[in-house]
Formats: C-alpha cells, structure tokens, sequence
C-alpha cells in the first residue's frame, strides 16, 4: 500500500469529517486502545519490512487480542449483538 495516495488520515482511513459525540468518542478511544499491541505490531512489521502486513494478518492479530482476554470472546459478542 502507498499511503502518498492519501491525502489526510479520513481518507486513508474511509472516515469522514462529520462531527461525532465527543463524550462517546472519547470513551471509545480508552476501550480501542487495548489494541495498542496491534498497532505496535504494525508499526514494527512496516520498520523491518517496508511495508504493511496483510489484511488478513491484522485482523487474525485483533482477534488474538480479543481471545487472550476471553477464550469465548466470538461467542459471548455473538450474543451481545442479537
């Protein structure tokens, strides 16, 4: 991925720059940030590769996060959200 193509973080990112609820993002960014390993991880990845890890790495790496904290994670969110 070249990231010169983007021009600001909403486009790399594919959000916009609508106005959220502060008091919600904020809450967010504490609880998001339990994947700080994730992005260390690709932060480094990048350093010593020169490029970013594949799509599929990343999300097999949050999902590892979330099952170190629950071995059931999938199946508890998966009652959460019906």
């Amino acid at each position: 991925m070249d990231l010169s193509e983007f021009k600001d973080i909403n486009s790399l990112l594919k959000t916009s720059a609508k106005e959220y609820n502060q008091k919600e993002l904020e809450l967010g960014i504490k609880v998001e940030k339990e994947h700080a390993a994730t992005y260390a991880w690709i932060k480094r990845y990048y350093e010593e590769n020169g490029k970013f890890p594949d799509e599929k790495d990343v999300y097999e790496h949050i999902a590892k996060e979330h099952l170190d904290e629950y071995e059931d994670y999938y199946t508890r969110l998966k009652h959460v959200e019906t």
